[in-house]
């Protein structure tokens, strides 16, 4: 972000700009993610951290609503994503009551 009485023009100085001295954006934000884990010998990719970013909310009993807030994605798909990763969590907040059908007939 940039400082709130800074001005609007793209020559605007960033708190965090990217080594372009630009707002990061998600192309050099990955081109410089990459760059730096080439160097480092690793993989991960900005997917990578995304993900683990919204497993790590999921683990933590975030709802999906609001990761999904988070992420600018819509509720079904971080349900898609990340529900799975906690099922023995997602099972407290559920209560099944035993129904003898036989009784209830």
């Amino acid at each position: 972000p940039r400082p709130a009485d800074g001005p609007d023009d793209s020559d605007a100085c960033w708190y965090f700009p990217s080594p372009q001295g630009t707002r990061w954006d998600e192309d050099n934000f990955s081109a410089d993610l990459r760059a730096a884990n080439r160097d480092a010998g690793l993989s991960w990719s900005s997917l990578d951290f995304r993900h683990t970013f919204g497993s790590q909310l999921a683990q933590n009993g975030v709802s999906l609503y609001k990761i999904s807030q988070l992420m600018g994605n819509s509720p079904e798909i971080c349900r898609r994503h990340y529900a799975a990763l906690v099922p023995e969590a997602m099972a407290d907040e559920v209560e099944f009551e035993k129904i003898n059908i036989s009784q209830s007939m």
